[in-house]
C-alpha cells in the first residue's frame, strides 16, 4: 500500500504494518485497455468514480450506525454524500504521524465546512499592512467566509484609484 500511495518513508511504512495494512502492492490495477473501457463507459476517469462510490460507501454506513451524520465543524447534519468530507480533530501534519492513523481524531465535516482549515491564514491577526484584523475592520469576499479583506487596507485603495483617475480626467478637460 505504501508504494502504492507512492510514500517510501520507512515510518510510513512501520505504520502501515502495524495497522495491520499491506506494504506491498499486489496486482489490482486493471491493464490500460481495461481502464480505457471502463473510463468510457463511466464517462469519467476510473480515479473519479472510485473515490465517490468510496464516500457514497462511507455515507451510508456511518449514517446506518449512528442515524445520522453531524459535522464536526458546525454541528448540523450532513445530508448527502456530496456534501461528505473525512477530517482529522488534530493537525497530525509536521506533529505526530500517530494522529493521522488514530481512528479517533478522524470525524465528518461538510465539504464547505473543512475548507477553512486548509487556509493557511487563517491564524494571522494582521493585514500585510500591519492593521490587526477585527470584526470592525474585516470584510470577506466569500460566502464560505475565508477570505479576509481589510477594511482599511481597501478604502485607502479606493481613494488612491479615485485620485488618479480624477487627475487623469483633469489633463484632459473633463
Amino acid at each position: 500500500m505504501a508504494e502504492v500511495l507512492g510514500i517510501s518513508q520507512s515510518g510510513v511504512r512501520y505504520q502501515l504494518k502495524k495497522y495491520g495494512l499491506r506494504t506491498e502492492r499486489k496486482a489490482g490495477r486493471p491493464s490500460t485497455k481495461s481502464l480505457q473501457t471502463k473510463e468510457d463507459f463511466l464517462g469519467m476517469p476510473w480515479g473519479t468514480a472510485s473515490n465517490r462510490l468510496r464516500r457514497l460507501l462511507l455515507f451510508k454506513y456511518v449514517k446506518l450506525a449512528n442515524g445520522y451524520l453531524k459535522c464536526w465543524d458546525c454541528g448540523k447534519e450532513i445530508e448527502d454524500a456530496s456534501q461528505l468530507s473525512m477530517q482529522h480533530k488534530k493537525p497530525w501534519l509536521h506533529e505526530d504521524l500517530e494522529l493521522f492513523w488514530d481512528l479517533d481524531n478522524v470525524t465528518f465535516s461538510h465539504r464547505k465546512c473543512n475548507k477553512p482549515d486548509r487556509n493557511r491564514n487563517a491564524e494571522k491577526t494582521h493585514c500585510p499592512a500591519g492593521h490587526e484584523y477585527t470584526p470592525d475592520n474585516v470584510r470577506f469576499n466569500n460566502k464560505e467566509k475565508t477570505h479576509r479583506i481589510c477594511k482599511t487596507c481597501a478604502r485607502k485603495k479606493t481613494r488612491e484609484r479615485t485620485r488618479k483617475a480624477r487627475a487623469e480626467n483633469s489633463k484632459y478637460g473633463r
